[in-house]
């Protein structure tokens, strides 16, 4: 799998770090603290296309944060914010698949808010995000999941120790990795159009 760690809040791509799925795991179970939202770390698990290819911003100095410039996307970042999906349900309803669950900064022991990581056992072509029976028929597999979750350029805070001072929460999924039926979204891909405007640089210090 390879993803994109990213140390600092702003719209250039890093260099990409080749990780295992042990790495993810690990950085999961050891969060680190942290005195405020904004100084944790983003990281999103994408192919990046090839430099040459990317596109710039209107500065022309530095690489536009937008879908176009992701190739195939390695594994699924799923968002619960809303309070209703339990941590116990979503391990209950995902037996033996693999992921990473981890609480987010906000979570609080009376409103759950948490992060799965789940990897693909095939990459997604990043073009299919953008089709909107696509994104609803992915959708459908996590309900009760914030809608963000599945779009063309995902990033998610790191792992770190909740804010609030609630205790940190995850826990490894052991199994198979996803699997996606492929064939019936490229159909559901060719049923309809595009569903995202170009995206214009994104500042990257926004709320996540």
């Amino acid at each position: 799998m390879s993803w994109q760690y990213h140390p600092k809040i702003e719209c250039d791509y890093f260099e990409e770090r080749i990780g295992v799925w042990k790495d993810i795991t690990r950085l999961v179970s050891t969060p680190r603290k942290y005195a405020e939202k904004s100084l944790i770390p983003l990281w999103s698990f994408y192919s990046l296309v090839p430099r040459i290819d990317r596109e710039l911003a209107s500065d022309g100095k530095h690489w536009r944060a937008c879908g176009a410039n992701m190739a195939e996307l390695n594994a699924f970042q799923i968002d619960y914010d809303s309070g209703v999906m339990q941590i116990e349900q979503f391990i209950e309803n995902h037996l033996g698949l693999d992921y990473a669950l981890y609480t987010s900064p906000s979570h609080k022991l009376v409103h759950h808010k948490f992060r799965v990581i789940i990897p693909l056992a095939k990459p997604l072509l990043n073009a299919y995000m953008t089709r909107g029976k696509v994104r609803e028929y992915l959708l459908a597999m996590f309900p009760e999941c914030d809608i963000s979750t599945i779009n063309s350029f995902r990033k998610q805070r790191m792992p770190a120790q909740p804010l609030s001072g609630d205790p940190y929460v995850f826990h490894i999924g052991k199994g198979s990795r996803l699997e996606l039926d492929m064939a019936w979204i490229a159909q559901l891909s060719a049923l309809t159009e595009d569903r995202e405007t170009p995206q214009e640089p994104v500042d990257l210090s926004q709320d996540y």
